[in-house]
């Protein structure tokens, strides 16, 4: 099969979730036969326009973007009309703001087009008023001009059905794939021992939050619990993209002020995510959720069994059941107050929970189902009709 890739910003992953999303995925998927096309923006390499080079035996095409706010989508017009009279079997976005485009697919090229919705766009991803009020329909248009919708988490598929009543098809996320041994041996020798020190997290414990700094990641609310709690060798690890709020990153500097036991890290290269992770006492995600999407960051924290506090969004209680970690009522102080003492002072009980979602997320979230599920949908569009079953009738 030939197979265009939309609506990653670049490669290698470190730009976002669909970015590390395809660095998982696309490879294994040329390697098993396939040509696999992945179209980024020129600024993110300082290449001139429209050239290619190799990746992971994938074929990554350049082509003109503009490094401002809301101008990526201009990119991803450019690759989309590329993509329709590139003679593709299947035209692949990434993200609903990029299928805002798969009407121009459908018109112009003979593929199938299938889209991934990896979280809910946000109103404040568009430029003005206008653009907003488009946003409803510009959603609805994304997938209903497209032959099948994948979506990554439950709560996506379910927002899909109550609001348009489209099917689509759920393939659990999973966490990025671990090094081998010998390569994370190496790292750790060469690399975390001084991170850690930095920091001072090598002479105590620590409570972390990996992700963006959004105002719907209730930081502040994890600060001022933190700042109530007050125990002593305890340290709350903030670590992440500043993203596109810079006034609500500054309000958390404020909160934190004086707070030597809370720590800012700043963004986090890829060789030292997974032992900042594999070094937290408890992960914490107090997000109220409106993406409906989960984190990888909450996934790697699961597998590598680190005991988990989380908001109770539908996403969370999906993924942490009753026993697989502490859920607290979104956005309450006191709740989060309760299970965040909890968690620090029974370090046994919750790594009991840890080991279950450690076998859950190994069961449930790994790459070879991704894997397969795609190829799957993929070789079912090529060789049946434009639409699909799957969009007829609604399967739980």
């Amino acid at each position: 099969m030939k197979i265009a890739v939309i609506g990653a910003k670049g490669i290698s992953a470190k730009f976002g979730g669909i970015e590390r999303y395809c660095q998982e995925l696309y490879p294994q998927i040329a390697e098993r036969g396939n040509q696999v096309d992945l179209y980024v923006g020129s600024n993110h390499y300082h290449s001139v326009w429209f050239s290619i080079f190799t990746y992971q035996r994938m074929n990554v095409i350049t082509l003109p973007s503009i490094p401002a706010k809301g101008l990526s989508l201009i990119n991803v017009a450019l690759a989309t009309v590329c993509a329709s009279f590139g003679k593709y079997d299947v035209i692949h976005f990434h993200g609903i703001a990029a299928a805002w485009f798969a009407w121009f697919a459908q018109l112009f090229s003979g593929s199938s087009i299938v889209v991934t919705c990896h979280q809910l766009e946000s109103p404040q991803v568009l430029s003005n008023r206008v653009s907003r009020r488009l946003l409803p329909w510009l959603e609805k248009m994304a997938i209903e001009c497209v032959d099948e919708t994948i979506v990554t988490s439950q709560e996506l598929a379910n927002y899909f059905w109550r609001k348009y009543r489209i099917c689509t098809q759920y393939i659990a996320n999973a966490p990025t794939k671990e090094r081998a041994d010998s390569d994370r041996s190496q790292i750790q020798s060469l690399h975390s021992f001084n991170y850690r020190q930095a920091f001072g997290l090598d002479r105590s414990r620590y409570v972390l939050y990996l992700g963006t700094f959004e105002p719907d990641r209730r930081l502040d609310l994890l600060i001022k619990v933190f700042k109530k709690l007050q125990i002593p060798n305890w340290k709350l690890v903030l670590a992440g993209e500043i993203g596109d709020s810079f006034e609500y990153t500054t309000e958390l500097l404020d909160l934190a002020r004086q707070q030597k036991n809370i720590i800012f890290t700043g963004e986090i290269s890829d060789n030292f995510v997974a032992d900042l992770i594999r070094g937290a006492d408890v992960f914490v995600d107090p997000s109220t959720g409106n993406n409906l999407n989960s984190s990888i960051a909450i996934l790697e924290a699961m597998r590598s069994a680190i005991p988990i506090v989380a908001s109770d969004t539908a996403t969370h209680r999906q993924l942490i059941g009753r026993d697989r970690g502490l859920l607290f009522k979104s956005g309450q102080f006191d709740s989060l107050l309760m299970q965040l003492e909890y968690a620090m002072s029974r370090p046994n009980l919750l790594l009991v929970m840890a080991k279950k979602a450690q076998t859950y997320i190994a069961v449930n979230h790994n790459w070879d189902k991704v894997i397969y599920k795609n190829l799957f949908i993929y070789l079912q569009l090529t060789t049946e009709t434009r639409t699909p079953p799957s969009r007829q009738t609604f399967n739980r």
